[in-house]
Parts: structure tokens; sequence; C-alpha cells
């Protein structure tokens, strides 16, 4: 059976970094607080200069020509990302164009955060196995775009970044294993509420990016706790995955509160279980592949099993489960902020 490998992954953020020092915390006690429960000490901020689409171009850009695939054997390109360059059209229809991408590949958003890298992958595998695509594109990025500066209840931990993971039709790799979850009765724990066509239905005036995303802390980390642990406890069991035979658990970078009490809750040892929110904040559906990056570079080179866990926005969550071997892993993609 034909299955689908990772061939490659890039990821790239904005040169500019934000000090969690450098913001307007009310008192030093709430910057200490923030910094030790959070886990951020820094992110990159793109300052509206650069979107989502611009840094996953630069990922794509630098990984296409790393594996030496030519644009035209690219047959679909996947965007996962809640802050898009327009409403229409989506932007991975620009991006095809911007990649030299041939006009029959398959492009278009997909709309989801914190669990959206796990469903992309998910999606262009089954596309290539059943349109016989030999590779992929997907593409996941975030930026800062639903939040202001003066919002110090989400502004500090929403970080910037785009990537990109390249998929290719192979014959000497193990499926990958998946695993999703949607309460849609819980929506509003993450939400921007004043967006979209449902602020107008409902009586708001204000369009554009007007708005910003709020969140509801203690039923995020409820949900993560009491939802996603058991879940992912019952996909490791039905895949026969345990902590000896998996060698790194990635999961979403939510906040080193959260991620902390689920390593403790699944007994996954301190050194499978890597960090990148301290570097670079919550990069939503990015946070997987940065982690991966920056925190896993060296080891891809070699037979990697991963865990891959994404969980948030929805309220949603998605695991995957994969085998990696000799994986194109580039450095850290570093974007300057265009002169306005």
């Amino acid at each position: 059976m034909v299955e689908i490998r990772l061939a490659g992954i890039a990821a790239a953020v904005p040169e500019t970094k934000v000090l969690m020092e450098q913001l307007p915390f009310p008192t030093s006690k709430h910057k200490d607080q923030f910094t030790r429960h959070v886990g951020v000490s820094e992110k990159r901020f793109s300052n509206n200069l650069l979107t989502a689409g611009d840094l996953c171009l630069s990922a794509a850009t630098q990984l296409l020509t790393e594996l030496q695939w030519d644009s035209s054997s690219v047959g679909v390109l996947v965007l996962i990302t809640q802050s898009p360059d327009r409403l229409m059209p989506s932007t991975a229809i620009n991006l095809q164009e911007k990649l030299g991408l041939p006009h029959s590949c398959l492009a278009f958003d997909i709309n989801l955060g914190c669990s959206g890298w796990v469903y992309g992958i998910s999606v262009v595998s089954s596309l290539m196995q059943t349109q016989g695509i030999k590779r992929g594109l997907v593409l996941a990025g975030e930026t800062s775009v639903l939040t202001s500066e003066d919002y110090l209840g989400y502004f500090p931990l929403m970080g910037d970044a785009g990537t990109a993971a390249a998929l290719e039709l192979s014959k000497d790799i193990e499926p990958m294993h998946f695993q999703f979850y949607s309460d849609g009765s819980r929506f509003q724990a993450i939400h921007a509420p004043n967006s979209g066509a449902r602020h107008f239905a409902d009586g708001g005036i204000e369009s554009g990016l007007k708005y910003k995303a709020q969140m509801d802390a203690a039923q995020v980390l409820r949900f993560c706790l009491h939802d996603v642990v058991p879940n992912i406890q019952s996909f490791m069991e039905k895949h026969q995955a345990d902590t000896e035979n998996v060698d790194h658990f990635v999961f979403h970078q939510a906040n080193q509160l959260i991620n902390e009490s689920m390593r403790k809750k699944l007994n996954i040892p301190v050194g499978k279980f890597p960090y990148s929110i301290g570097q670079f904040g919550n990069t939503s559906s990015a946070s997987i592949p940065l982690t991966i990056v920056t925190q896993l570079n060296e080891q891809l080179a070699s037979k990697q099993t991963l865990l891959c866990s994404g969980f948030g926005v929805g309220l949603s969550m998605a695991h995957v489960l994969l085998k990696t071997e000799h994986v194109k892993c580039l450095p850290l993609i570093e974007v300057k902020l265009p002169v306005r």
C-alpha cells in the first residue's frame, strides 16, 4: 500500500522580537507570574507588516529549494490559518501563484487554530492517496492581527510564525494514524466575538479586523486536562504507543502550565516533551511544526516516531502518530520586516 511520508519541514518567523519585560504589565508581580505560569519570555511579532501568508511563503520557498522539487510536481497546497491575507479569495490560491505551482494544483485554506496542523496533514495525505498526487504542501501560519498590544490578557501569549511541511507518496514508510475530536458547544472558550457575518446578523455595525480574540483560560485548562488527556490516552492505547516506543511527544504550545500538567498526567519524560513556547509564544496552528524545526532539527536525520497533538480553538483536538526518516529540516528562517 502506498503511504505518505514527511519529506521536509521549515519554519519562518519575523526577525523582530518582543521581550515580555518590555510590555506594560500592571506590576512586576503580574509580569513574573505570567512568565512563570505561561512560560513565554519572548515572542516574534510582525506588527501587522507581515501576514501569515508572507511567512508561509518564505518557509515554503526555501523548503522547495532545499528539496530540489520542481514546482510543477506539487499537486496540492493547503494553508491552515485564522488570520488569512483576505477574507476572499483563499490565501492558498495566491500562494499557488507565488510559488509557481501548476494550475492543476488543488489550493485552499482551512480555518482552524491550535489543532490545525494535524488536520492539514490528514487532509493533504488523504487527497494525495485518493487522487494519486505525488507531492503536497501543508502550510500553517498565524499572526497577531486578532490582538492589540494593550490587551495583556492575550497579546503577550500569541506569537507570529509561518511553516511548511512537504509530503510525498512512499512505499517505504509506515502509515500515519489520526484521531479527531470536536465540541462546538464550548466555542466561546476561545473566540473572536465581533467578527465575520455573525457579527452583522447579531446587530453589529463595524467591519474589518477591529476586534479582539478572547480566551477563558480556566475553561481551556479544564478542556485540556479533562478531555484532551483521556483522548490522547485512548489514542495511544489504540495504536500501542507508549513512552518507550515514541521518541518525542510534540504538543501544541498552549502555555507552560497547561502543557506541563498534561505531560505529568500522561507520564511523559521531560526529555521527550520539547518546548518552543519560551522563545516564540503560542503560534496556534504553526506551533507543532515550529517546535519540530527549532527543537528536533538534528534528530529528524534518523528514524523517529512522533506523536503530535493539537488542541484548543473550536474546541477541537487532533492527534497523529507518524514515523519519520531522512526528513529535510531547515534551520529557522528569520524574515525582516518591510519598510513602510
